[in-house]
């Protein structure tokens, strides 16, 4: 395995937006290891949104790894990232299952559910039930991406996931 290692401070005037670009192009996967720090940082988190979109677009697997977050700081995560499936690194066998997940060993999600933000709510609430029924889920919600097309979400979704669900209220159809 080979790893590009990009630290979010700016590197001699160049953006953070261009050093994730360059990234996404060079890398498979792509990892978060997100920290009490990185939640402190506004303009991170907003980045964060668009390195989601950019890394679906291109076909790219994101693994969340939490450092030193606490649960309710893991709730005020975007719920997109939120429901992605993160790895502890203060949870035994860390380097082993992170491994697993770089090299793909493992299929990622039960179910990919496509929904409106205005259904925010009722969509996290779907998504845990569906995790007490033992699934796991990712969830994008719809409206401008950053210029990512539907058809590459489906894509990456597809490739994520063994189902898609389309969370269908009045709020997407009148998009």
């Amino acid at each position: 395995m080979t790893c590009v290692l990009i630290e979010i401070d700016s590197l001699h005037g160049i953006r953070a937006r261009d050093m994730f670009d360059y990234v996404l192009k060079q890398s498979r996967r792509i990892l978060l290891y997100i920290t009490t720090h990185y939640l402190q940082d506004f303009s991170l988190k907003m980045e964060t949104k668009g390195i989601m979109h950019a890394a679906m677009s291109q076909q790219k697997q994101v693994i969340p790894v939490y450092g030193d977050i606490t649960s309710e700081e893991q709730r005020k995560l975007p719920l997109s990232l939120r429901h992605l499936i993160p790895i502890d690194s203060r949870e035994e066998g860390f380097l082993k299952h992170l491994s697993m997940r770089i090299k793909g060993e493992d299929i990622e999600y039960n179910v990919f559910i496509f929904y409106d933000r205005r259904d925010e709510i009722e969509v996290e609430q779907l998504s845990q039930d569906l995790a007490g029924q033992g699934m796991t889920c990712m969830l994008i919600e719809s409206g401008p991406l950053h210029g990512l097309r539907e058809k590459d979400m489906f894509g990456y979704a597809l490739k994520q996931s063994r189902s898609v669900l389309l969370y269908i209220t009045t709020h997407l159809l009148h998009e």
